[in-house]
């Protein structure tokens, strides 16, 4: 039974699509009977006299359910389907729409600003996803380093010799499962190991669709620079990001380290340990400032009470959503400096 006074983690799209089928996500909300691979008319517009609206398993994604609209060039998956049908903001509402549609709304964190009346009040039992239990197996070939990496990690005060230090190197392929798949030109492996065994993470940041920009074999249990933090310390920084750690490291020197996602809620007994080693224990999630709701800020501070740690945050007026986008925004020495007044307003 989950304990409402626990933190929820934020409800997004991956979880919707493991805890929930998308072909019944698409039926829930198209009103008439279809057939996968088939066009009818589209739900997202008034007048469709020609049908030119279909629903297909994309192999690129695995056999993820997609939607085109074939007159307007819009496609996407069931929850970007659900976002536009209601004309939503952002994917964490129309995230929070489905959970709450599909009755897992109590075990996430979901945004405020919706509601539903397309069930009439009665919860359904959402069919669960068929999750494969297999290892996803990811392998890499390393390029050397160009100007360009310079020029893109720079941005955020980063260096060559702090990338090496976390185990993050250019790459100009992966392998999923023994098919290679080329990348951009920026391109990067963040390595991990545990009990033996090395897994990646690939970051592609000049892609913009998350599902490319984006690749992991990770376990969700492994924190990221877990491996980097001395024995012991003054304090720590908790954040969200590979990114971060690296920036907040060349910026100011802090120590700091992360989990894999904003979807991810630690084993309390990890959480201890680290108050254990560290005197005053940080947490510096994102300030989704430009979002009426904040997610982000609803999570830090829900983490912060659950686990009794400090939550800090980027104030809104730099209008930069983390610490590695304050860098960018604002120079390294600016950061650095609102990152000591952080916490040194805490300590006072």
């Amino acid at each position: 039974m989950f304990n409402e006074n626990e933190i929820k983690p934020l409800v997004s799209t991956d979880i919707i699509l493991d805890n929930i089928d998308d072909e019944e996500i698409f039926k829930h909300y198209i009103n008439h009977d279809f057939q996968i691979g088939d066009t009818f008319s589209s739900p997202l517009r008034d007048k469709d006299d020609f049908p030119s609206f279909g629903i297909f398993r994309s192999f690129k994604y695995n056999g993820l359910l997609l939607f085109k609209d074939l007159a307007t060039g819009e496609m996407g998956d069931a929850t970007v389907f659900v976002k536009k049908l209601f004309d939503y903001g952002t994917i964490y509402e129309a995230c929070s729409r489905i959970a709450i549609d599909f009755g897992i709304d109590k075990e996430y964190c979901i945004s405020d600003n919706i509601s539903s009346n397309t069930l009439d009040g009665v919860l359904q039992e959402p069919k669960k996803r068929i999750v494969r239990k297999e290892s996803l197996q990811i392998q890499v070939k390393i390029r050397d380093w160009i100007k360009e990496d310079k020029l893109y990690w720079s941005q955020y005060g980063i260096t060559k010799s702090t990338l090496q230090y976390y185990n993050v190197r250019p790459i100009t392929h992966y392998f999923i499962n023994k098919t290679p798949v080329k990348c951009e030109l920026l391109s990067y492996a963040y390595t991990e190991e545990k009990d033996g065994e090395v897994t990646y993470k690939i970051y592609q940041p000049n892609i913009s669709d998350r599902k490319l920009k984006w690749k992991s074999n990770v376990n969700n249990s492994i924190w990221q620079g877990w491996m980097q933090i001395p024995e012991k310390g003054d304090m720590i920084i908790l954040t969200k990001s590979y990114k971060d750690i690296m920036s907040i490291k060349d910026t100011s020197g802090y120590n700091s380290v992360a989990l894999q996602s904003e979807s991810c809620i630690p084993k309390e007994s990890v959480v201890e340990e680290i108050k254990s080693r560290f005197t005053t224990v940080y947490v510096l999630f994102d300030n989704d400032y430009n979002n009426p709701d904040n997610p982000g800020r609803k999570f830090a501070i829900g983490f912060a009470k659950q686990f009794n740690v400090i939550h800090i945050e980027i104030p809104s007026e730099y209008k930069s959503k983390d610490y590695s986008d304050l860098v960018k925004n604002h120079g390294a020495e600016k950061a650095k400096e609102i990152l000591k007044k952080l916490i040194k307003n805490d300590k006072n």
